[in-house]
């Protein structure tokens, strides 16, 4: 397994050596889940995808990404592949929302409760995994993102509904 030395060692040669891509996600797969085989499997591509991600997303929090794998110390080893990869995608989510939403205006960002794909705060903004897919799915601009927020808020506080992500930016006032 990877841990917070191999991982920040993995960093540090894909900065130094600058290593392919594709080298990268080899090792990766191989450092995370211990073994070669699991390039084999079906779901491989799908996971050498995600560590295609890891090194294009060059501002992925390593301290977290230790913390991820550590969460998953102790359970069965097919269990810490499903579970290392849903971390792993609910971080580089994460991390490219506040980066496409927040750029450097990051003052305090963590996970509610340390849980991973749960809650992320950043600065004094609340957002849920569903919430932050959503708005990188439907291309929210910056700007609109933080309109449907407060709206959302607005109407929160006065028990009152709005429309959903998908669907606000066409109904609103």
């Amino acid at each position: 397994m990877l841990n917070g030395y191999a991982s920040l060692q993995l960093i540090k040669k894909i900065n130094m050596e600058k290593i392919t891509r594709e080298d990268f996600q080899r090792k990766f797969i191989e450092e995370i889940f211990g073994i070669e085989e699991y390039l084999q499997d079906q779901t491989a591509g799908w996971i050498f995808d995600l560590a295609g991600e890891v090194y294009d997303y060059d501002y992925v929090k390593k301290d977290t990404k230790t913390h991820c794998l550590q969460l998953i110390k102790n359970i069965n080893m097919e269990t810490k592949r499903v579970l290392a990869t849903y971390y792993t995608a609910c971080q580089i989510l994460a991390d490219h929302f506040v980066h496409r939403y927040f750029g450097k205006d990051v003052s305090d960002m963590w996970w509610i409760g340390d849980e991973v794909g749960g809650v992320l705060a950043v600065n004094d903004y609340f957002f849920d995994m569903e919430i932050m897919e959503q708005f990188l799915r439907y291309r929210y601009s910056k700007k609109l993102m933080f309109e449907y927020y407060e709206a959302k808020l607005e109407a929160d506080t006065k028990g009152e509904t709005i429309a959903n992500i998908k669907n606000w930016r066409h109904f609103r006032k």
